[in-house]
C-alpha cells in the first residue's frame, strides 16, 4: 500500500505541460553560460485554447531490481482544455485527463500560462502532502537553453503518511528542478514536428522514518518534448521507490506519445471530437 502511495506523488509536469511559488520555499535560477540562447515565442510551446484535444498512447513498465518480476501495460490516455476558472488569485484552464500515466483514474489538473510562464495550481483529486506546493512554476520565461530552475526546495516538510507504522507521519525533504534543454526534430505517431523544445526534470523525496531514523529516497526523472502551437508531444518519466524494509527497487517507466490532437482556434491538427463517455473525460463544467 505504502508502495503505491508513494507512486502517486509524482513529478506531473505537464501531464500537459508535470516546481515551486510559494513563500515557504525557496525559488530561483541557477547561473547560466553567457552564450546561452533565448527560446522565440515560448508561449507557443504551451497552447491552451477551450477545447483543445490531445489524445496519446502510452506504455507503463515495472520492474524490480535483482528480482525477475516485470511488467508492461500499453495504454491510452486523452487530454482535454474544457474551461477557465479563478484560482489562488490567478486565470487558470482546467485540464481532464482520462488515464494519466495509466494510473487508470481520471484527473483534473489547473494551469496558469501566462507571460511570466507556466503555473501549476494543483489537480483534483489532489494529495494532501501536494497542498503545500502549490501553486508552483513549471517554466519561467524567457526559456533560455541549459538554463536550470531550482522550482521548490523543501526541508523538514509533512509527508502526512505513517510509513513505518509507528503512528507518526514521516518528514521529508524534497526539490525539484528543470533544465531547458536545446531544440531538435522529434518524430511521434502524430507526425514529425521541427523545433521541438526538451525540458530535463528531476524531482528527490528523502523521507525520514520517525521508528529508527531510516531514510528512503524517491527519484524521478522526466523528459520531455513540446513541439511550438502543438504542446506536449512526448514524455518519459521515470520513478526509482526502494522498496520499505528491504534493499531492492522498485522502478517504473512511463511514456506516452502524442498520436492525434486539435488545438482550438485555429485548428492545426486533424479534426478529431473531445473524448466520448466511454473514454472517461467529462467535457461538462467540472464540479
Amino acid at each position: 500500500m505504502f508502495l503505491e502511495q508513494l507512486m502517486t506523488v509524482r513529478f506531473r509536469m505537464m501531464n500537459v505541460l508535470a516546481v515551486l511559488l510559494c513563500g515557504l520555499f525557496y525559488v530561483g535560477f541557477v547561473p547560466i553560460p553567457m552564450a546561452a540562447n533565448p527560446i522565440a515565442n515560448p508561449e507557443s510551446y504551451f497552447p491552451a485554447r477551450i477545447g483543445s484535444v490531445w489524445h496519446y498512447q502510452g506504455t507503463r513498465h515495472e520492474r524490480k531490481v535483482q528480482l525477475t518480476a516485470t511488467k508492461t501495460d500499453v495504454f491510452m490516455n486523452s487530454m482535454t482544455a474544457i474551461k477557465e476558472l479563478q484560482k489562488d488569485g490567478q486565470r487558470v484552464i482546467v485540464f481532464i485527463e482520462t488515464n494519466p500515466g495509466n494510473t487508470g483514474e481520471e484527473a483534473e489538473s489547473y494551469y496558469h500560462v501566462g507571460n511570466e510562464g507556466v503555473i501549476y495550481h494543483g489537480s483534483h483529486p489532489q494529495e494532501v502532502f501536494e497542498q503545500q506546493l502549490v501553486p508552483y512554476p513549471v517554466v519561467r520565461f524567457p526559456l533560455v537553453e541549459q538554463q536550470t530552475l531550482r522550482q521548490f526546495d523543501l526541508k523538514g516538510g509533512d509527508f502526512f503518511q505513517d510509513a513505518d507504522g509507528d503512528g507518526v507521519n514521516e518528514h521529508v525533504d524534497a526539490f525539484a528542478e528543470i533544465t531547458i534543454g536545446s531544440l531538435e526534430t522529434l518524430s511521434v505517431p502524430a507526425g514529425v514536428f521541427q523545433d521541438v523544445l526538451r525540458l530535463e526534470g528531476k524531482m528527490e523525496l528523502t523521507i525520514t522514518m520517525s521508528s529508527n531514523g531510516e531514510v528512503r529516497v524517491i527519484k524521478d526523472r522526466l523528459t520531455s518534448w513540446f513541439a511550438p502551437r502543438v504542446g506536449l508531444i512526448k514524455y518519459i518519466e521515470t520513478i526509482d521507490v526502494p522498496v520499505i524494509g528491504g534493499v531492492n527497487m522498485h522502478t517504473t517507466v512511463v511514456t506516452e506519445e502524442l498520436e492525434e490532437f486539435r488545438i482550438a482556434a485555429p485548428s492545426i491538427g486533424p479534426y478529431l471530437s473531445p473524448p466520448t463517455v466511454s473514454e472517461s473525460v467529462v467535457l461538462a463544467p467540472a464540479k
